[in-house]
């Protein structure tokens, strides 16, 4: 992580054995990615075909989105830093330097419960393959495709959502308590609030779950969600569409509806921390829709 929040750090995964290299560019700049990139290729004598993932410090610009996805188009994408509106970056670069003091601090954190009164509700979030789950407490739902990890979520002075992610430093900060315990309570936070709502129409029913201004995706890892779901839409072969973080799309298996989702996440844009992603949930457990 850099120590000037103007200058952003974008790590670049090559190859499946997980060598990475890395270069910083400015922050605000539109191509801060595609200069990253440039320095790596001169230094590193880099192709774009040998780059699997991508992370950058801050949220990539529409037009470094484009370059991801016109240049390394099978690379996941991930990052930490929310991007703001263009006259937000003040205060975007200061919730930041506040952000990189408590990652340096060698202070104890409260307790898990306190601290999420203090900085937000700790939530479960879903994530595609990536390096950067490596510094997270995190478990898999669906091998190689899907993984839940936990963060401190709040909305930020920008109307953005703004995520603190829990990492193997701050667990032990908090006294290593049983990660189990903690995608429980994440899990409990994640029922209140969150809206299930149901569209019926000839062609069958289709389920989407939310939670206005937070995250809802990791309601797949509910215990009960196929249950529930499946008395929802009348099937027990589900269908679920995560387009995003934001919401959860559910249908039957076979109903016309399927169509529907599945363009919903086709259609979604570059993912951040979660590809876009359709699942098959049935008794057995989830499988990836593949093409």
């Amino acid at each position: 992580m850099s120590a000037d929040p103007t200058r952003s750090v974008v790590v670049f995964r090559l190859g499946a054995v997980g060598e990475t290299a890395a270069a910083e560019a400015p922050t605000v700049a539109d191509d801060c990615v595609r200069q990253a990139w440039d320095a790596v290729r001169r230094e590193r004598a880099a192709e774009a075909s040998d780059v699997t993932a991508v992370y950058s410090e801050w949220e990539p610009s529409a037009a470094d989105i484009r370059f991801l996805v016109e240049t390394f188009p099978s690379a996941s994408l991930s990052y930490t830093f929310t991007r703001p509106d263009e006259d937000g970056w003040p205060g975007a670069f200061e919730e930041a330097r506040r952000a990189m003091d408590r990652a340096r601090a060698e202070t104890t954190h409260p307790p898990a419960a306190a601290r999420v009164t203090a900085e937000g509700e700790l939530l479960p979030i879903l994530w595609s393959p990536a390096d950067v789950l490596e510094a997270m407490p995190h478990q898999t739902l669906v091998a190689d495709r899907l993984h839940l990890a936990l963060a401190w979520v709040a909305p930020t002075p920008h109307g953005a959502v703004g995520m603190d992610h829990l990492t193997h430093h701050t667990h032990r900060e908090l006294g290593d308590p049983p990660i189990g315990d903690l995608i429980e309570l994440a899990l409990e936070n994640l029922c209140r609030g969150l809206h299930i709502d149901g569209e019926e129409s000839r062609h069958g029913v289709l389920v989407t779950l939310q939670r206005p201004g937070s995250v809802a995706a990791g309601a797949i890892a509910l215990p009960d969600f196929h249950q529930r779901m499946s008395q929802h839409v009348g099937d027990d072969r589900l269908l679920v569409g995560l387009p995003c973080q934001g919401h959860v799309l559910v249908t039957a298996a076979g109903s016309v509806l399927a169509g529907h989702v599945l363009e919903a996440v086709a259609t979604a844009p570059p993912a951040t921390e979660l590809a876009p992603t359709a699942l098959i949930y049935d008794p057995t457990g989830m499988s990836p829709v593949t093409n």
